[in-house]
């Protein structure tokens, strides 16, 4: 594949959102490539903080460590630079800096990304977990989530996936096993299949320190 074919998609995709060059080379998902952002809220997840970060026509949830730094850098309403690469990219402020733990918007990580090649045009796999924490929306599940690498997370063999806490994923949640499958376009990315439908997975992140 052409390196003209590898990246057309991407740069169409950015420049459709009318955003700035720094915002467009960002969403681009460049190394090193770096936006300010304001951080809207911040909920604690057990071992991790999820942080939603906002910039003019751009709204991302993302995902740190639930330690003294990254609750000092993420302050809510303050304004922070947040730096591509690594798990997740990370976090500076006022000199300080958090390195994030995982991904959300996985809407926004597919974009960024040429469509894999694949024999199926919705790729399956089974996935094997264990709930680690839950709360009265969101679970968090750890285990094997194979098809985590076509969103270029190396993870997938470790990962822990932010899963809504709602009927729909109750039976996946509670069996520790499902099929996953990848979506290359539409409103999932990844989901388990339960017998109700599909229950969404809307964030990975590295396991915590055990």
């Amino acid at each position: 594949m052409s390196l003209r074919a590898v990246l057309l998609p991407g740069v169409a995709a950015a420049f459709a959102l009318c955003g700035t060059p720094q915002q467009t080379t960002f969403q681009l998902g460049l190394p090193g490539s770096r936006i300010a952002m304001t951080v809207a809220r911040v909920v604690p997840r057990g071992p991790y903080l999820e942080v939603w970060l906002r910039a003019p026509g751009l709204a991302l949830v993302s995902y740190a460590p639930a330690n003294d730094a990254c609750r000092e850098v993420l302050a809510e309403e303050q304004e922070i630079e947040y730096r591509s690469g690594g798990t997740g990219g990370s976090y500076d402020r006022a000199g300080r800096r958090c390195d994030a733990a995982g991904i959300g918007s996985l809407d926004e990580w597919r974009r960024r990304r040429p469509q894999p090649r694949t024999q199926s045009p919705v790729p399956s796999a089974p996935a094997h977990f264990d709930l680690i924490y839950e709360d009265a929306e969101i679970a968090l599940a750890r285990g094997r989530f194979p098809l985590a690498g076509l969103l270029g997370w190396a993870g997938g063999g470790d990962s822990v996936a932010v899963i809504p806490n709602t009927p729909i994923c109750q039976a996946p949640l509670r069996s520790g096993n499902a099929t996953l499958q990848y979506f290359p376009a539409g409103r999932n990315v990844l989901a388990l299949a339960s017998q109700g439908g599909l229950c969404p997975i809307q964030g990975l992140l590295a396991p915590p320190p055990r």
